[in-house]
């Protein structure tokens, strides 16, 4: 999968020796050493595209959740319109910027998503204001958004860095991930009544 670019104190000279140290425990004369770190270096980077959108994903699919807590709003159209916007943005800004620090983002930006979820979570428990509760989770998904387009700019960056099978594991793991979310919706449509 390549030698990286970039100096060792990255993420991704990071990543290329952790998959190397993956395989050190294998005798030299094993063949299928390399096979067995590259195979385990696909699967890792296929989770994390399997968790890269899923925060979005999640969101998305709660839908009939949202409507039933905001009856009065088009809120599909709104949570759309702010994660698009706000996702968009970040990447440009962060295309423009002179530092790439993909450690960083990579960290800020799954460690987001994660706050952002675990807020979100905490919603059937709020006794507050449905104009209050409105707000607020359209600042979470602004913020989600945010976190997303710190990765967008990082993982592809990273993953650009190796072979193309790697950028087609990362590109495997969105769409696993995207397909996890639509399939539990379908589901959970199906298996609960219709006005839930």
């Amino acid at each position: 999968f390549g030698r990286t670019a970039g100096p060792r104190s990255t993420l991704a000279g990071g990543a290329l020796s952790c998959f190397r140290g993956m395989t050190a425990h294998y005798s030299p004369g094993d063949a299928s050493a390399e096979g067995k770190g590259r195979a385990l270096a696909h699967l890792l980077v296929t989770m994390i595209g399997i968790g890269y959108l899923f925060p979005i994903a999640a969101i998305w699919s709660a839908f009939d959740f949202w409507k039933a807590l905001f009856p009065g709003s088009n809120i599909e159209f709104s949570v759309t319109v702010v994660y698009q916007a706000f996702s968009t943005i970040t990447v440009a800004a962060l295309s423009v910027s002179e530092s790439f620090a993909l450690r960083r983002r990579i960290l800020f930006g799954f460690g987001g998503q994660f706050a952002c979820l675990a807020a979100i979570l905490a919603f059937r428990w709020l006794a507050l204001p449905e104009a209050v509760l409105f707000h607020v989770l359209l600042s979470l998904v602004a913020l989600c958004a945010i976190a997303t387009g710190h990765l967008d700019s990082a993982l592809l960056a990273l993953c650009s860095r190796y072979s193309a099978s790697m950028q087609q594991s990362l590109q495997i793991g969105i769409g696993l991930g995207t397909l996890v979310s639509v399939m539990y919706r379908d589901f959970t449509k199906l298996m609960l009544p219709g006005e839930v």
